[in-house]
C-alpha cells in the first residue's frame, strides 16, 4: 500500500512539473558583523511570490544554519531587465551555542541576464528575539546575500 501512495504522489508531482517553473540556485551572504563567511541554497516558485533559502555560517566561533523564507509583497520593473522586490520574511538561526528567530524585510534587485539565469542582490533589516546562549529581545540586525538561480 505504501509503495502505491508513493508511486502515485511521484505521479502527480511529475504531471504537475511542467505547469510551474522553479529557480535554484546559490548566494553569497554580505558579512555585515565580521562574522566569518556563509553560503545559501535559494529556492523560488514562479506562480508564488514565496523564496526559501537554507544557508550554512562558518566561522566566528563555529557552524550555524539559518532558514529563511520571504514573500515578495511588492514587485516592480526598474527598467529593462531590472526588478525590484520588498516583503516580510522570518529567518531561524542554529548553532552549537546560538538559537535566534524573528522577522525580516528583504528589499532585493533581481535581474535575468540571460533566459535561465537570474542574478540578486538583498538587504534585509532584521528583528528577533535570540533564545540561546542567553534570552535577548530585542536583537537588531541585518541579513545580506548576492547571488544567481537557474530557472527550469
Amino acid at each position: 500500500m505504501k509503495k502505491k501512495l508513493v508511486l502515485l504522489t511521484l505521479l502527480v508531482v511529475l504531471a504537475a512539473a511542467p505547469a510551474f517553473s522553479f529557480g535554484i540556485g546559490g548566494a553569497f551572504g554580505l558579512n555585515f558583523n565580521g562574522l566569518g563567511t556563509s553560503g545559501l541554497l535559494s529556492v523560488k516558485f514562479d506562480e508564488y511570490p514565496a523564496v526559501f533559502g537554507l544557508g550554512a555560517h562558518l566561522g566566528g566561533g563555529g557552524f550555524r544554519a539559518t532558514v529563511t523564507a520571504d514573500w515578495w509583497l511588492y514587485q516592480t520593473n526598474l527598467v529593462e531587465m531590472l526588478d525590484l522586490y520588498v516583503g516580510p520574511g522570518i529567518f531561524v538561526d542554529l548553532g552549537s551555542n546560538v538559537f535566534d528567530i524573528g522577522v525580516r524585510i528583504p528589499v532585493g534587485i533581481h535581474l535575468f541576464v540571460i533566459d535561465p539565469l537570474e542574478l540578486f542582490l538583498e538587504i534585509a533589516p532584521t528583528i528577533g528575539v535570540a533564545v540561546a546562549p542567553s534570552l535577548q529581545f530585542p536583537t537588531w540586525g541585518v541579513q545580506g546575500a548576492v547571488g544567481f538561480r537557474f530557472w527550469f
